[in-house]
């Protein structure tokens, strides 16, 4: 008997046949002692590389995640034991681990799946290997968790926007309420179904002290119209025709609009291009800025000047959802689909095109919470919580106690903002102390903040003589941290390296190619980076320490 309000099947639309096959077996499939065993219980999933790409190509959900994964190249001594070569040159297996009970509420997992893919490069001579791990959990009598309507997008970006408004009180409302300095410029979008945006200048937001919105894009080519000393007047008195925007930037004045806030910030528009001055000036103010607003918008995908923010889908399901013929499912009957540890805030930046804009990183770690507008989903992330279209209650409690990474951002504004707490990911870690640590525990914690945050920003791209620029924000906030609340900590900081745990941070190391030289990678600019900073080199850094 299937419970009320259980969501239909959606297997064959969202899964390939061999996927589907994995819960139509005439039993229940073999389960491995530990998730990570699957070698010794193969479990055959794709015959062959071509049946694997044809389902890549037709959208099954959990071959397209596989196929997203890094590649891991195995060492001769591992590929050894596979036996493969360039006839035998394809391995796709699955296997099942029990999930657990779980008695603080959310969702049951009933089980977890992982499944593999190993295949020999030619041009290498290695073999490779790709996997994806799943959550298998309990669905009956919880339709209305899943699959947020695309006509209902906007009334749940607003819901979710008022929850971490009003509710979120151990760091979101704090943030809010802090004393940000204000923009120079912002532009008004008027009312729903006014055809063209303006430009309100300093003096009057400062006499308004009015709400606004920030905007995360990347420049596109061709670049749009921009704010210069020729048109700055112009864009006060008359305007900029919405038509004259990339479609992102379009959307962007919608949501504002639909969220009851007149006023919006992007820097192409609020930024003098055509002034070095002007640009200086602002890019101090950045962090206050982004760290001011209601919420931040990310592009995260808009490339073109055609591609928007909305997600394409159209009334298509983003959870799969299955009915397993096994008999141990102790009444239940649906299964949903989960990607084990998917966030939009932790994107790599080769999976997200937003990810990959240096200036980004600053802007997504200082905002309060931030909208993701994803190729298939909206997600929402703030220091208390992590939402999408596909789950619209809050992810760290419908999963809770799950080792999954959720919610990476805002580790730095936990610092500038008294009396805030830290992410909910992190809440209970033992970097996190109560207030009134000692200080030296407190020089820990900032310094986990800062390299993790490094290590996210480094990989990314900026105009070379913006590289230290571009979390400048970040850094003067840091510096206002230590002078008012651990007044004895060195302060200095040269090149994107702290005088505090100095040789701790020199310790650092450069993500490239086997047999790469590392001056491929050296930074060119105007000024000079010292060598023994992470900044000397362009590439992902990392910290053997972390």
């Amino acid at each position: 008997m299937v419970l009320e309000n259980t969501p239909p099947s959606n297997a064959e639309t969202m899964l390939c046949s061999t996927c589907q096959g994995i819960f139509t077996r005439s039993q229940y499939p073999l389960v491995a002692d530990t998730i990570d065993d699957y070698t010794d219980e193969k479990i055959a999933h794709h015959p062959n590389q071509e049946s694997f790409r044809q389902a890549v190509v037709d959208g099954c959900y959990i071959c397209t995640a596989v196929n997203a994964d890094e590649p891991y190249i195995l060492s001769d001594k591992e590929a050894a034991r596979l036996d493969m070569s360039p006839e035998n040159n394809w391995g796709s297996i699955f296997c099942m681990d029990y999930g657990h009970n779980n008695d603080t509420g959310g969702f049951h997992v009933a089980y977890k799946l992982l499944v593999c893919i190993e295949y020999y490069l030619e041009e290498t001579l290695k073999v490779a290997r790709k996997y994806s791990r799943f959550f298998l959990i309990l669905a009956d009598g919880r339709m209305s968790d899943f699959h947020v309507p695309t006509n209902d997008s906007l009334v749940q970006i607003r819901k979710w926007m008022t929850t971490c408004c009003e509710q979120h009180q151990r760091g979101c409302v704090k943030s809010r309420n802090y004393q940000w300095s204000r923009p120079s410029r912002l532009i008004d979008v008027g009312p729903p179904g006014q055809h063209f945006i303006t430009l309100e200048l300093d003096e009057r937001i400062t006499e308004l002290n009015a709400p606004y919105i920030t905007m995360s894009h990347r420049w596109l080519t061709p670049q749009p119209p921009v704010l210069k000393r020729d048109n700055i007047e112009s864009m006060r008195r008359d305007g900029i025709s919405l038509l004259a925007l990339p479609q992102s930037f379009q959307d962007a004045v919608s949501i504002t609009r639909h969220m009851g806030i007149r006023y919006l910030w992007i820097d192409s528009f609020c930024i003098l291009q055509d002034s070095e001055e002007d640009f200086h000036t602002e890019a101090e103010h950045m962090g206050h800025i982004y760290a001011g607003g209601v919420f931040n918008i990310v592009a995260s995908d808009s490339d073109t000047w055609k591609t928007g923010l909305f997600p394409s889908r159209i009334n298509k399901d983003l959870v799969p959802i299955v009915y397993p013929s096994w008999v141990e499912m102790d009444g239940y009957q649906a299964l949903a689909i989960r990607k084990y540890s998917s966030d939009a805030s932790d994107s790599p930046p080769s999976k997200s095109l937003a990810f990959g804009r240096g200036w980004i990183h600053q802007e997504i770690h200082l905002a309060p919470s931030n909208l993701f507008c994803t190729k298939n989903q909206f997600w929402w992330t703030c220091l208390e919580g992590s939402y999408c279209e596909a789950y619209s209650s809050d992810l760290n409690a419908i999963f809770p106690d799950l080792d999954a990474t959720l919610n990476q951002l805002g580790f730095i504004r936990t610092l500038i903002v008294p009396g805030t707490e830290p992410p909910s990911r992190f809440r209970y870690q033992s970097v996190w102390l109560p207030q009134g640590e000692d200080q030296s525990i407190a020089a820990r914690r900032f310094m986990y903040m800062w390299l993790k945050l490094v290590e996210k920003y480094s990989g990314a791209t900026t105009k070379p003589d913006d590289k230290l620029v571009a979390i400048g924000g970040i850094v003067e906030l840091c510096r206002k941290w230590m002078r008012q609340t651990q007044p004895s900590l060195e302060i200095g900081y040269y090149s994107g390296v702290w005088q505090l745990d100095l040789l701790e941070q020199l310790d650092w190391s450069i993500d490239r190619k086997y047999g790469e030289q590392i001056f491929h990678h050296r930074w060119k600019g105007t000024y000079t980076i010292p060598t023994w900073s992470w900044a000397s080199v362009n590439g992902s850094a990392f910290w053997r320490c972390l």
